[in-house]
């Protein structure tokens, strides 16, 4: 590849301005907030999905609630140390960035600072694309640039559900995800497929039939390709 010139340009920033949510919430709850997904919204805003980590969950849940922040944080689902949680912001450097055909790679919060990374292909205007971004969040401050040949990409849950959508059925779906939530594949078991069965409104034959068939196609991606 190196005789085509550079592939991708990274490009790195930081900021540790309050007016930011990931800021704010890493400062004031001392916790590491990671970037899981951005979904752009019919009224030309932003959602913002996260992952908080540091103390017990619930303990954090109630913390995140009663924060003050500039924009309301929603929390999702809390799994055992983590918090997912939304929030739709004022301004977002992600959403500039991939506004400007920046692709994230990782957004990252941790003692009030965040630090971001994404990549333009190597024979972008990677200065022209810094002064846009800086124009439109003055204290974010550019923190370096190196190239990259190979894009590691930003891997969430609905990027998952997108990659297997073609291989399992909604059910079949429902069922590795209740059985993996509801703690079936941990030692002792959590929940037998008949309560698991119950919940989804099937005999336990059939919520058997959509489990295995469900492993049997993922098994098949990681040992098949």
């Amino acid at each position: 590849m190196s005789g085509h010139g550079r592939a991708f340009t990274e490009l790195s920033f930081e900021t540790a301005d309050t007016a930011y949510p990931a800021v704010q919430l890493s400062a004031e709850l001392d916790c590491r907030v990671d970037l899981l997904e951005f979904m752009h919204t019919d009224a030309d805003g932003l959602v913002i999905f996260v992952r908080l980590q540091n103390e017990a969950a619930d303990e954090l849940r109630t913390r995140v609630q009663s924060l003050d922040v500039d924009a309301e944080v929603r929390v999702l689902q809390a799994v055992g140390e983590e918090l997912l949680a939304e929030y739709v912001p004022e301004q977002s450097i992600v959403g500039t960035l991939a506004r400007h055909g920046v692709i994230p790679q990782s957004a990252v919060a941790t003692e009030g600072i965040v630090s971001i990374t994404g990549v333009v292909p190597g024979d972008s205007d990677s200065r022209r694309i810094v002064e846009r971004v800086q124009r439109d969040h003055p204290s974010v401050e550019f923190t370096g640039k190196r190239d990259a040949e190979v894009v590691a990409p930003l891997v969430t849950e609905a990027g998952v559900r997108s990659l297997f959508g073609a291989l399992l059925t909604d059910r079949q779906w429902e069922a590795v995800r209740l059985a993996y939530e509801r703690g079936y594949f941990d030692q002792p078991q959590g929940h037998s497929q008949t309560e698991l069965a119950d919940e989804m409104g099937i005999s336990q034959k059939t919520f058997s039939q959509h489990l295995n068939a469900a492993q049997r196609k993922l098994l098949s991606v990681v040992f098949d390709g």
